[in-house]
């Protein structure tokens, strides 16, 4: 009931397009998805307490249910939603909303950094995140694989980006001489 109350209320279309909703819409997206990956962990870690103590309370809601299978999907279903909570921290880190960006320099402009981002954003999310895109709909199914092999490929593509941002970012400012906010 936890999955399934979670699942719909995460907006993957807002996760995975939010150029085309707003800021604040993908704002409110993530931060659903961080309250769902929150209640899964506050259910396990609920049964572990009430199930650890040796003796069950007469209410005990986990009586009758077969604890390693639910356990094994909300733990999966954790994972998924701490997955696509990594996915909204790479578009943060690679790229962020222009109000999130970078700020302004007295003789390097921040259209300069923005331009060599912009490629790099180009690169990254037309081949990498659209991967992810398109298996997006078996994110937060938990017997598909079709995510999980995809989002370790878009793990091992990121850590290639990291170098580049760094390096773009180095050189920014290597070629200015003093910041002002």
């Amino acid at each position: 009931q936890i999955i399934a109350t979670c699942k719909a209320e995460v907006q993957l279309e807002t996760i995975f397009q939010p150029d085309l909703v707003g800021t604040e819409d993908y704002d409110t997206a993530v931060g659903t998805l961080r309250q769902c990956s929150t209640i899964a962990e506050y259910w396990e870690g609920l049964r572990e307490s009430i199930c650890s103590c040796g003796q069950y309370p007469a209410d005990n809601p986990f009586i009758g249910l077969d604890i390693k299978t639910a356990l094994s999907h909300l733990d999966a279903f954790t994972h998924r939603c701490k997955d696509l909570l990594e996915v909204c921290d790479a578009r943060e880190q690679f790229a962020p909303p222009q109000q999130r960006s970078f700020p302004n320099a007295n003789d390097f402009t921040r259209h300069d950094v923005d331009e060599r981002l912009l490629a790099m954003k180009d690169v990254f999310f037309s081949g990498v995140l659209q991967r992810l895109r398109n298996v997006r709909h078996s994110a937060l199914d938990m017997s598909s694989v079709k995510w999980h092999d995809e989002f370790a490929a878009f793990k091992t593509q990121l850590k290639a980006l990291e170098p580049k941002l760094c390096e773009i970012l180095e050189q920014a400012l290597d070629e200015t001489s003093q910041l002002t906010t």
